[in-house]
């Protein structure tokens, strides 16, 4: 393993332990007693080791009303990384008239090269047309599976 961390409070769905977490290329591999040697050791005695946080309701690089956004997909994932969230969950904002696989291109546009951490989007659907309607199942195939209306 790259990385144990040792003698920490672990806090997962499912029970609080004492234990240690193993990691091996930046993903937890094994929580449990007794790992064995890495190449990087921490203590954790005292302290509570919890899960990445996901933050599914964040404006990233947008304009709305006249309004801009302060972050770019940069500067709002550094600043998210910090505050231990690992996955944030963006609106995809449609200019008038677009697709929501527009809204979805544009979106990933801004985000790439950027992000220092995970990341989805929410389509969001500002003119609900027979047409955006139909273009839901394909976006639900292709992942997306909530939308703001």
């Amino acid at each position: 393993m790259d990385l144990v961390i040792r003698n920490g409070t672990v806090v997962t769905a499912g029970e609080i332990s004492q234990a240690d977490v193993g990691i091996e290329a930046g993903k937890v591999k094994q929580i449990g007693h007794g790992l064995g040697p890495a190449a990087k050791e921490i203590d954790a005695g005292g302290k509570y080791l919890f899960p990445g946080g996901v933050d599914v309701h964040t404006h990233v690089d947008f304009e709305l009303l006249g309004y801009r956004s302060a972050d770019d997909f940069h500067s709002s994932t550094v600043a998210a990384a910090c505050g231990g969230v690992t996955t944030i969950v963006d609106y995809a904002l449609p200019e008038p008239g677009q697709s929501i696989q527009g809204s979805i291109e544009a979106w990933q546009k801004k985000a790439q090269g950027k992000t220092v951490i995970d990341y989805g989007l929410h389509p969001a659907i500002f003119e609900p047309t027979p047409k955006i309607v139909a273009e839901m199942a394909d976006a639900v195939a292709d992942g997306y599976t909530s939308f703001k209306l």
